[in-house]
């Protein structure tokens, strides 16, 4: 399997906090950190799970895109993630696309990660798995067959609401 190295044009790998700009949060812009990665050769298409790891979010789901449309020589950016051409499951906000973070005041310091797949012969249809309630559910009720997957990485970032 491959191993997937997510970067940010926000978010720097050496930024050991990672925290990120409140224009990324709910409430605030609500605009998605900038991701990109390269392509996985043989990947037919990508999913990408962003999931709140705090325990009062009991893996809230921030962003569920099960099938992401590749191109060999794609570089993965926000335009292909969110293109028409993507299918766009809910989040836990019960909105399509991105929603994010909003933990509750006082909650302290939470821990987001994005979870990236590189799928090969993985049909996706919205209308059987439009939830995800994690990334074994994910794995289990959409791929179905764990050898399919032939890629993935993860990137985690950190947001405090004081």
């Amino acid at each position: 399997m491959t191993n997937i190295i997510i970067t940010s044009s926000e978010i720097s790998n050496n930024n050991s906090t990672k925290e990120i700009s409140k224009k990324y949060t709910k409430k605030n812009g609500n605009q998605m950190i900038p991701l990109s990665w390269n392509h996985v050769e043989n990947a037919t298409s990508y999913a990408l799970i962003c999931i709140d790891l705090h325990p009062i979010a009991k893996s809230w789901i921030h962003l569920y895109i099960p099938y992401i449309h590749v191109t060999p020589k794609d570089k993965f950016n926000q335009s292909n993630i969110l293109s028409s051409q993507s299918i766009i499951g809910k989040n836990s906000f019960g909105e399509y696309g991105y929603g994010g973070p909003q933990p509750p005041n006082g909650s302290g310091k939470h821990k987001y990660v994005f979870y990236l797949f590189a799928l090969k012969d993985v049909h996706v249809d919205v209308s059987e798995k439009e939830e995800c309630r994690n990334v074994e559910d994910f794995i289990t009720n959409v791929v179905k067959d764990k050898n399919k997957i032939i890629g993935s990485g993860t990137f985690t970032f950190y947001f405090t609401n004081p």
